[in-house]
């Protein structure tokens, strides 16, 4: 899978390998040029009544880099974190699914 990401200041192109997910229950993303995991984990046995779990990893990098990693890399997890669940909101939204 290939997009654009927008963390920093200009959008880069992000390749990800995804293998064949565990049906209705995780997916696992893991970019190609940058070591970052991101999983998505459903639990519950109901659609209407169930949980989304999503969790990105990236590794530290060394020196300056890793600094900023460590100040800026938490606010751009947040920030991408609440798009992604935004745009779950909205999908769920059409399905007529009740989301809290």
């Amino acid at each position: 899978v290939e997009f654009e990401s927008s963390i920093g200041h200009e959008p880069q192109p992000v390749t990800y390998h995804v293998p064949e997910p565990e049906p209705g229950r995780r997916m696992i993303m893991t970019s190609i040029n940058e070591s970052i995991v991101q999983t998505f984990e459903i639990s519950g046995q109901d659609l209407d009544r169930c949980t989304l779990r999503l969790e990105i990893r990236y590794p530290q990098r060394p020196g300056l880099l890793g600094l900023v990693d460590r100040v800026i890399g938490p606010m751009e997890i947040e920030r991408i974190l609440k798009q992604k669940f935004d745009n779950i909101e909205l999908y769920a939204a059409t399905l007529g699914a009740n989301v809290r």
